[in-house]
């Protein structure tokens, strides 16, 4: 009886012990979502994108540019989707001042337009947009479209690819302003290192000096990568030809630039545009 009696006593002991215990672990926490700012939605397409998206990520909606603008500067945001078609500032008007803002020039923008002309998705996605997706849309194929842009967001490193990763406030307003000079003039082919020096008010020196410190690269390597980086997104639209894309990243020979893309990239601009 005696035996009995401590083995009662000695599991309550083991029960308490264990629900002591379990208590103060720590809660697992829940995946952090992506936030996607939505930009100049009309009411019927909120309420879709609301159903489609919202299980998945952090949905703000806004109903105008400066209001998205505004939001950029007090909340991290992931992606911007928006409408190109918008009263106070056009699409490529918003993408530009998205690009054009301090710690906001890697937030990769998506139009999303009833707008479905050619001319209309080839002037979005020259103005900066990652994807350009027309109404109506298939809500599989939207979802599907957002976790690539944001899964290359990921890969980025909010970084030019082949660039190191620039981390200190003070290198990243200055490659964005190094940037903003390079796109300026991208299609350029006679763009000098020198020009870039008298845009940005510094001497070859000091230019070579800056960038290579928080690049990792001379200005001529980083001004190529750029060129190079930006003509794969243009050819992952599949909406130019590879000569098209050349002129337009400032190559004149489309074989040159096949060559110089093959090196960059391990891949020929060819499989890219299949």
């Amino acid at each position: 009886m005696m035996t009995f009696s401590i083995f009662i006593n000695c599991l309550l002991i083991a029960v308490f012990v264990w629900l002591y215990v379990r208590r103060r672990q720590p809660k697992p926490c829940s995946a952090v979502k992506s936030r996607i700012l939505l930009v100049g939605m009309d009411k019927d397409t909120e309420v879709d994108l609301k159903a489609c998206l919202q299980k998945e990520y952090d949905l703000v909606f806004v109903k105008n540019a400066q209001q998205a603008i505004s939001t950029i500067d007090n909340i991290q945001i992931d992606l911007v989707i928006s409408e190109f078609l918008m009263q106070e500032m056009s699409g490529d008007e918003f993408c530009h001042a998205i690009r054009e803002k301090t710690g906001a020039s890697t937030i990769p923008v998506v139009f999303l337009s009833s707008l479905s002309h050619s001319a209309d998705i080839v002037y979005g996605l020259e103005a900066g947009a990652r994807d350009y997706i027309t109404k109506p849309y298939d809500t599989t194929i939207l979802k599907a479209r957002i976790g690539i842009v944001l899964n290359e967001k990921r890969d980025d490193g909010s970084h030019p690819e082949g660039v190191q990763t620039v981390k200190d406030s003070r290198d990243l307003e200055f490659i964005q302003k190094l940037d903003k000079v390079i796109r300026g003039q991208l299609s350029n082919s006679y763009l000098q290192i020198n020009d870039i020096c008298k845009e940005m008010g510094m001497s070859r020196t000091a230019m070579f000096t800056r960038v290579k410190s928080v690049t990792g690269h001379s200005p001529n390597d980083y001004l190529r990568i750029y060129r190079l980086n930006e003509s794969k997104r243009l050819l992952e639209a599949k909406l130019w030809t590879i000569a098209e894309v050349a002129v337009k990243v400032g190559y004149n020979d489309p074989k040159y630039f096949s060559t110089s893309f093959k090196k960059q990239f391990g891949v020929s601009p060819s499989k890219i545009i299949k």
